[in-house]
């Protein structure tokens, strides 16, 4: 503050003599001196204002376009922070749900495979049939009162009846 009111001293100074009507003659050599010696202050230190107002200026847009540029990121931030929650509370449910599901799924096709694994794997061992006889054997049984002939093939412990044939005379 100090300075400003040391500036404003020196330009009324030089108005004022400026402003007074003296010739040229009446001032001496070192007056003359002094008084160029503080216009060329003035005239430096009105420069350096301008310079100084032009920083000001340009510092103030710099500021302006930094208070922009901080909204944008806050908007930025605020929306990231939105999509964030929405992960966390939707999302991540969801896909923990589904991958229960999935699971559940899971679990049940490994009970059904273990359920039907011995009709797939049927016919890979070779047991033999109690009542037809060995293993892929064809047996044929007669009914008892000799009408009917029934085969039966052996495979893999089980008697597999392939069909019955009616033994009566044609008519």
């Amino acid at each position: 503050m100090v300075g400003f009111s040391t500036f404003i001293l020196a330009v009324a100074t030089g108005l004022l003599l400026v402003a007074t009507p003296v010739t040229v003659s009446a001032i001496d050599a070192d007056t003359l001196q002094e008084v160029r010696r503080i216009d060329q202050r003035i005239s430096d230190m009105n420069s350096k204002m301008e310079r100084i107002l032009r920083d000001i200026r340009g510092i103030e847009r710099k500021i302006e376009q930094a208070s922009k540029d901080s909204k944008v990121s806050l908007e930025t931030s605020e929306e990231t922070a939105d999509i964030l929650t929405t992960i966390q509370n939707t999302d991540i449910a969801n896909l923990i749900a589904v991958d229960k599901q999935i699971a559940q799924r899971m679990n049940a096709l490994a009970k059904h495979v273990e359920e039907q694994t011995p009709t797939w794997n049927w016919g890979s061992e070779s047991r033999s049939c109690e009542d037809v006889g060995k293993h892929q054997q064809i047996q044929s049984v007669r009914s008892a009162d000799g009408q009917f002939t029934l085969r039966y093939l052996c495979f893999d412990g089980r008697a597999i009846h392939l069909g019955t044939e009616v033994n009566l005379p044609p008519q």
